[in-house]
């Protein structure tokens, strides 16, 4: 039971901007852990923001909102769901969030006198007041500050690289396709990034991005660096980082480096994943004059993959395709041939109206459809370059010369 109240502090912010916060932030808390202080957020106030923080152990993202007014020095952590909830529909109201020191009692067995008697404690509440007592919300799983874990206690970064006008994201968007989900080679589940370049494989399919920064670093910046961002901090920047992009460097003694992102009034630390990128300049063959290439309209490629993967998804068949000289012609052509029995399976062609080099001593490659598809965009054009059937395929697409796109061959 409730004995007294004190008020302790309070801060007043818009519900909208809250609630942008929130849905922020919420992308760094695993809603499977089992620990509760990731379940929550912390909320600190400083004299003209609110910054809200949600963690994972491994990624951090913190968000600024505005403070229309403060009483106090608020710091506390807060279930996330419950204060999302609490603020989903406030819209542009104002939200005043209070904490409260209350004391209660409780019944505690004393086995010296072998009865129960009254035990006093006290507990931090935090009340989410929306329009002026429209709704009020009250929270008790609450948990001091001093239990959050900071995942760069004392951490000095140093600026690093700084992008322009949405471009790590669209770089990022670009490679992202070519990330590994396999767990026994963790190393690949990440994007590599190193002095000019992000680069993604899965094995089979390889992109490498070149970039060249239009925004100047900072003089005293970090040197260069290279470090595997994860997958799942690739996520976040491609879906909440827009326009410019600040990027700033940690290495701690014996450890990875942080690396952090700043985007509007987000930001992003994240830890990097402790491993070896394989050397994947070995794989990338070197253009040379006697390779094939084949110019494909991409929106007919696309239309002929998009068919491809529809029909042998049916016939739960194989994904490759080969890409053939006929007569001239660039066709597709596949077969779905089920041993056990020969009245099922199927075949697939597709003409593209793509002309094959006539001096070409190629008559066709085999490739991994779902794989190539990635590739194709949903215009323009693109040139297929390849040295023979059993090398990698290099896609070119119009206007991304510099891009390194490598689909790997396969029998069919």
């Amino acid at each position: 039971m409730r004995k007294g109240v004190a008020t302790a502090m309070q801060v007043t912010v818009t519900g909208k901007d809250l609630l942008a916060a929130m849905n922020a932030v919420m992308a760094a808390i695993e809603p499977h852990t089992s620990i509760p202080i990731l379940k929550s957020v912390r909320l600190t106030v400083h004299p003209d923001k609110l910054t809200v923080t949600g963690t994972d152990l491994d990624t951090e993202l913190t968000a600024d909102v505005d403070v229309l007014s403060a009483e106090g020095k608020l710091d506390i952590c807060i279930p996330a769901e419950l204060l999302r909830a609490a603020v989903r529909y406030a819209g542009v109201s104002p939200v005043v969030i209070r904490l409260d020191e209350v004391e209660h009692k409780r019944e505690v067995f004393n086995s010296a006198l072998g009865t129960s008697i009254d035990e006093a404690y006290t507990n931090i509440e935090c009340t989410v007041d929306v329009a002026g007592g429209d709704q009020v919300f009250v929270i008790s799983d609450t948990f001091p500050a001093s239990d959050w874990p900071t995942l760069a206690v004392d951490a000095t970064f140093m600026a690093y690289e700084s992008f322009t006008n949405g471009q790590l994201p669209e770089i990022l968007e670009r490679v992202a396709v070519a990330i590994s989900n396999e767990e026994t080679r963790y190393y690949l589940n990440g994007i590599y990034w190193e002095p000019g370049a992000f680069t993604a494989t899965d094995g089979h399919r390889l992109v490498s991005h070149p970039y060249a920064s239009f925004m100047e670093t900072p003089k005293g910046s970090n040197a260069p660096i290279c470090a595997i961002i994860p997958t799942r901090s690739i996520k976040v920047l491609l879906s909440q980082a827009k326009g410019d992009v600040r990027t700033s460097v940690c290495t701690p003694p014996g450890k990875g480096p942080l690396l952090k992102f700043e985007f509007g009034d987000t930001r992003l630390v994240t830890k990097t994943i402790d491993g070896t990128f394989p050397d994947y300049r070995r794989v990338i063959p070197p253009a040379e004059p006697t390779d094939t290439k084949v110019s494909f309209s991409a929106a007919i490629l696309r239309q002929a993959l998009l068919s491809a993967v529809t029909f042998y998804k049916i016939n739960r068949s194989r994904n490759g395709i080969a890409i053939r000289n006929d007569d001239g012609r660039a066709v597709l052509t596949t077969k779905a041939e089920k041993p056990d029995n020969q009245m099922q399976g199927g075949a697939f062609t597709a003409r593209t109206f793509a002309d094959w080099p006539k001096d070409s001593t190629m008559t066709h490659i085999g490739l991994n459809m779902r794989y190539l598809l990635d590739f194709v965009p949903k215009g323009g054009n693109l040139v297929l370059q390849m040295k023979d059937s059993g090398a990698p395929a290099r896609v070119m697409v119009e206007g991304q010369d510099d891009v390194t796109r490598l689909v790997m061959p396969m029998r069919v």
